[in-house]
């Protein structure tokens, strides 16, 4: 008979039994709760940057500067030479400019790399301005300077045959140009299928009847001119030759 001792060292060992719950003797469940080091790359999902919201670029602005440029290597033009610099990265290129004064704008894309150039902010606002005070100069010069003679001259069109009184009619408005300080171009030329041509005689004739028409609102400023075919009179304010006589 085997002794106490053998028996107890041949019985199995004890199971550990799981924690039970003190109200209901139940297994406690396991917290379904992710580990605290969570993976941040798997095979199965790559892992990406997420998309870059809408820029200048993307919307198809004709200008594209700075961080909206969609490239990483570039190359500059030399303010000197105006040849190529070495290929940088555009981070390192923007971060090298003081930015309140310079910036870099997109020249060529189809280039390999990317040609960009240095942009003054302060030139540029400059150039600018004067453009736009310049425009503002050319618009005001009809209504401030009357015998300036500034913007497109009229232009009247004549046969060599006109009558006394379309010629009349047709200078009118050539009169009231001229009194508000623009040039009147007056074009003389043939009828159209007309097999005799006007002599000179009477292209001396109509040319004098025209100058008496226009006589105290302009007067010719250069000897007739040959243009295309026609005989071309340029007529510039009285006003403007008294200022300039002045």
């Amino acid at each position: 008979m085997l002794a106490p001792q053998l028996l107890r060292a041949a019985a199995p060992a004890a199971r550990v039994l799981p924690r039970r719950c003190a109200a209901c003797s139940s297994s406690l469940p396991r917290r379904p709760w992710p580990s605290p080091h969570p993976r941040l790359f798997t095979s199965s999902a790559p892992w990406s940057l997420p998309p870059k919201p809408a820029t200048a670029a993307a919307k198809g602005s004709r200008v594209v500067k700075d961080e909206d440029i969609p490239h990483e290597v570039v190359v500059l033009v030399d303010p000197a030479t105006k040849g190529l610099l070495p290929p940088s990265t555009l981070a390192g290129l923007l971060a090298s400019l003081d930015r309140t004064r310079y910036a870099i704008q997109l020249v060529d894309a189809a280039h390999d790399p990317p040609i960009c150039r240095i942009l003054d902010k302060k030139e540029q606002y400059q150039r600018e301005k004067d453009k736009k005070a310049k425009a503002q100069e050319r618009a005001k010069a009809p209504a401030t300077t009357p015998g300036a003679g500034g913007g497109a001259p009229k232009e009247v069109h004549l046969t060599w045959g006109v009558s006394a009184h379309d010629l009349e009619h047709k200078l009118k408005k050539g009169k009231e140009m001229l009194a508000r300080g623009k040039r009147v171009l007056v074009c003389l030329g043939d009828k159209k299928r007309v097999a005799v041509k006007a002599n000179q005689d009477v292209r001396q004739q109509v040319i004098r009847q025209i100058q008496q028409e226009l006589a105290g609102a302009g007067e010719l400023s250069a000897r007739p001119a040959n243009r295309e075919g026609l005989v071309v009179l340029d007529f510039k304010p009285v006003a403007a030759a008294a200022a300039a006589a002045a």
